[in-house]
């Protein structure tokens, strides 16, 4: 019990003491509107300049290419998650900073309209790419559908994270992936306009190991008082 007190105590310290560097958008990328067979999304301008992202790409090969227009997706998705298949990006904070991300927003859509519906499976390097931080089905093929998936659960970052993203379907002629339906584009004008892909957050400062060791010998020391009073 006192283990985890000083634990909570010192992460709690060490978070309040890191300042701010940048906050809103991290790193975002837009889908082309007037293009096809591209395979790759560069980064916008205006993230965060703490953060270097490498562009969102697949791996072609085990993926077949289907973008167009308004469109980052494609083709060979199976039922499971598969290790050769998905579309993914990596981030790398500057040394001395660390990443807090809260949220990435985007849209997704799958095609052929079918009753085979396609599940969209959210991962990072954190854990190897052992689980989902976000899956969902969608519910309605050939629909751009919005989401907003929770990052706040990754903690603060240092180095370099990499995001995955899988689909998972029955139907292996589903093309599946990021998209919307932006005016100049492919569907522009439907109702299911959708939007670009960005990853929101901060950038704080990390704070210096004595900083850390302080924080740490006070928690021990709050700890060996409880002790005392109890004992007394």
């Amino acid at each position: 019990m006192q283990s985890r007190f000083v634990m909570k105590l010192m992460i709690a310290a060490t978070l309040f003491g890191a300042a701010a560097a940048h906050a809103s958008m991290i790193v975002g990328y837009d889908i082309p509107q007037m293009a096809s067979g591209y395979s790759t999304l560069a980064p916008i301008p205006g993230g965060a300049p703490e953060v270097s992202a490498t562009p969102m790409t697949a791996t072609m090969g085990s993926l077949s290419n289907a973008t167009i227009a308004n469109h980052f997706r494609f083709n060979g998705w199976v039922p499971t998650v598969n290790a050769s298949r998905y579309i993914t990006t990596t981030f790398t904070v500057d040394p001395g900073k660390l990443l807090n991300l809260s949220n990435m927003t985007y849209s997704v859509e799958d095609l052929p309209h079918s009753g085979t519906l396609t599940t969209f499976h959210v991962r990072t390097s954190l854990d190897g790419f052992a689980s989902d931080i976000d899956a969902f089905s969608l519910t309605m093929p050939g629909v751009v559908t919005d989401r907003t998936t929770d990052l706040s659960i990754l903690g603060a970052v240092g180095g370099s994270i990499e995001f995955r993203f899988y689909a998972t379907t029955l139907n292996p002629a589903i093309t599946m992936g990021f998209a919307n339906h932006l005016p100049g584009g492919a569907g522009g004008g439907l109702p299911d306009v959708g939007q670009n892909i960005r990853f929101n957050g901060e950038i704080v400062t990390a704070p210096e190991p004595g900083t850390i060791l302080l924080v740490g010998l006070a928690a021990v020391g709050i700890v060996r008082r409880q002790s005392r009073i109890k004992t007394a």
